[in-house]
């Protein structure tokens, strides 16, 4: 994150996430912030096996062609 904010950095990172509840139509939510991007960083944590929509937001980042690393 240092090196994002460092004023020669060719990127920017930009924290997209859903904080809300995923209720509703939230993979449209999710599809749109993807296709804002250029690529997708996956913060992997010790719980994340076990949260909601991981998947789904996985499986968007791969239908829109984005890269994505963790």
């Amino acid at each position: 994150m240092r090196q994002a904010k460092n004023p020669d950095t060719p990127f920017q990172i930009v924290d997209r996430s859903v904080r809300e509840p995923m209720t509703g139509d939230w993979k449209a939510r999710v599809c749109r912030r993807t296709q804002a991007v250029d690529a997708v960083i996956v913060l992997c944590g010790e719980h994340m096996s076990t949260a909601t929509g991981v998947d789904a937001e996985l499986r968007i980042t791969r239908e829109e062609r984005k890269p994505y690393f963790g």
